[in-house]
């Protein structure tokens, strides 16, 4: 079912809302393990160019991977193990995002970093020089 809930999120933004608050339904149900493997479908998402449109120079925009980014936001806010998770493999979830995303998620990659930093940047030390490194 998480599978499914993650496809519909990452697939347009019209489905992410009512997707994602079923994903935080059943996480809340599954613990630990199932939020390890929201992460890793989100993962999947940021690297996956199946779902993406191409712009007029036939680059893609990176529309899953900018919706799988909005879905770690959410559940990075939300959840602990996530958070532990994904600051482990911060150097991942960066180079995904730098090298998928189009300009305007990068901007919103930014954006993100700051609320993290903001928030967690006391707990988790690795997001002030994350957030660094995207902006420049």
């Amino acid at each position: 079912k998480l599978e499914g809930l993650v496809d519909s999120a990452c697939e347009r933004e019209s489905t992410f809302s009512t997707s994602f608050t079923e994903i935080k339904k059943l996480l809340r149900k599954g613990g630990d393990p199932l939020i390890r493997r929201a992460f890793e479908l989100l993962v999947e998402k940021m690297s996956s160019r199946e779902n993406d449109d191409d712009d007029e120079d036939g680059v893609g925009v990176g529309v899953s991977g900018a919706l799988a980014l909005e879905g770690m936001h959410v559940l990075f806010l939300r959840s602990k193990t996530f958070r532990d998770i994904s600051v482990s493999r911060l150097q991942e979830i960066l180079e995904l995002a730098v090298s998928t995303c189009a300009p305007e998620s990068l901007s919103r990659l930014c954006d993100i970093l700051s609320e993290w930093t903001g928030r967690f940047g006391n707990s988790y030390k690795q997001l002030q020089t994350a957030e660094r490194y995207v902006r420049s």
